[in-house]
């Protein structure tokens, strides 16, 4: 068992597939690849229901699947707030403000049926990735560690992602739906990391992201 303070990247990892990457609070989509290079993206964050400082432990029935802001938003807060989702179905609370899913939702929730608990990975190493982008686009002051520090953890992110792809043999993310079947020249820059093994080569990756992610800052 984990610390009660703490979920492990494992236990992220299952809570982030049996939530089908969507946030229980708000139905955020939780899975960086589709929206591109773009500073708008939602990282997920494990929560814990009944909060550690009020005796809550890291265990995977006491966590769910949320959004960054919205983890941040319950903080210790006893009271949970309702659940918009819950294992990626939408709840009896959704559906008093609304009389169905739209269909982009609901064809995401599909494909994210197919998630595998070594996407979070992947995920978690585009969102480092990210972080580097802003760091180039924003300049130095905005954080406090640099491109080269994001780098080395997109590739530690990304290295552990390989071998469980490899021990488990995992379909990739095309056979199973999960990378945009039809993707744009970020998205297709954001897969190829699946294939770098040096910072370098995630530096590379992170100039070429930059225009694509300056021009969605824009907009």
């Amino acid at each position: 068992m984990a610390r009660a303070s703490n979920f492990t990247d494992a236990q992220k990892a299952q809570l982030y597939v049996l939530h089908l990457a969507t946030c229980v609070y708000s139905g955020d989509k939780l899975w960086i690849l589709d929206g591109g290079a773009t500073p708008y993206f939602t990282i997920d964050w494990a929560d814990h229901i009944i909060p550690v400082a009020k005796g809550g432990l890291s265990t995977l029935e006491n966590g769910v699947c949320a959004s960054w802001y919205h983890n941040k938003e319950k903080s210790d807060k006893t009271e949970v707030p309702p659940f918009l989702f819950f294992k990626g179905k939408a709840t009896k609370h959704y559906y008093k403000f609304n009389k169905s899913l739209p269909r982009k939702m609901a064809s995401d929730l599909s494909r994210f049926g197919n998630l595998h608990h070594s996407d979070w990975y992947f995920n978690r190493a585009l969102f480092r990735m990210l972080l580097g982008v802003d760091y180039l686009h924003n300049g130095v002051g905005i954080r406090t560690r640099d491109n080269v520090y994001y780098a080395g953890a997109t590739l530690k992110a990304i290295t552990k992602w390989r071998r469980i792809v490899t021990k488990e043999s995992v379909a990739t993310l095309e056979e199973r739906g999960i990378a945009p079947a039809t993707p744009s020249p970020d998205q297709k820059l954001m897969l190829k990391i699946r294939n770098v093994t040096t910072v370098d080569d995630i530096l590379t990756t992170m100039k070429k992201l930059l225009p694509a992610y300056a021009k969605a800052a824009r907009m």
